[in-house]
């Protein structure tokens, strides 16, 4: 961290956030210049392995599917997206900037296919009503990368995954579709965690050579699997 960010007043996330380097803020600049240090470099077999609960969160899906001895495509879907996402990231650990877009484009995918399934199954909407409502929360991640971006910095771009959790969870009740989703709610806790500790990767870096960054990569799968399994029931 800089000596100018060090005299900031640290005042929850927003003042974590502005104390933060510009290039950490935009992602991609200040990701790229973390990685030649060596501090970064120490941390990368930690983050490269922690993908493997992205893999261990897909399987339990396929392993859930033959123990119910029934075929659920839009499930068996999501797990490949799922393990996908372990993939992507994995190569971008060991590979660096090549691979950059394999550890964003998979998680995105997965956030708003799970958002279409989440509204088909728990809110009962159609295809074409949930395709629309999926589309219109692409269209409109940049609006709320930019209202998020205060909070949660670099992360913003993954704001769009606690719509898909928690917008949903409280749309269950409200709309009559049953009671509030639980282990959804759980799910966007957990999801929310992961955030927290991929946002101060940046500035623990320096006194913890590993980051935090392996956290967030472990605490996502939590959340896959949480919401997956909700999904899964109804």
């Amino acid at each position: 961290m800089t000596n100018g960010a060090k005299s900031n007043e640290f005042k929850g996330f927003s003042g974590i956030v502005r104390a933060l380097p510009a290039g950490v803020l935009r992602g991609g600049a200040g990701e790229a210049a973390r990685k030649a240090t060596s501090e970064y470099r120490r941390a990368e077999p930690f983050n490269a392995l922690t993908n493997l609960g992205f893999l261990m969160a897909a399987a339990a899906i396929f392993v859930s599917q033959r123990r119910a001895g029934r075929t659920d495509k839009q499930l068996l879907v999501l797990a490949l997206l799922t393990a996908s996402v372990g993939i992507g990231s994995f190569l971008f650990h060991t590979l660096a900037n090549r691979w950059s877009l394999a550890d964003i484009v998979p998680i995105a995918v997965v956030i708003y296919s799970f958002f279409f399934v989440a509204l088909t199954r728990l809110l009962r909407l159609s295809a074409t009503v949930a395709g629309l409502l999926t589309a219109t929360l692409l269209v409109l991640s940049p609006v709320l990368e930019t209202v998020a971006k205060p909070l949660l910095g670099g992360s913003a771009t993954y704001a769009p995954g606690l719509i898909a959790t928690f917008g949903v969870a409280v749309a269950v009740p409200l709309t009559g579709r049953g009671s509030m989703p639980r282990l959804l709610v759980a799910a966007g806790t957990i999801f929310s965690a992961a955030l927290v500790f991929r946002i101060l990767d940046a500035p623990l870096c320096g006194s913890w050579s590993v980051g935090t960054h392996f956290i967030w990569h472990l605490l996502n799968a939590v959340a896959l699997g949480l919401a997956r399994g909700h999904t899964g029931r109804r």
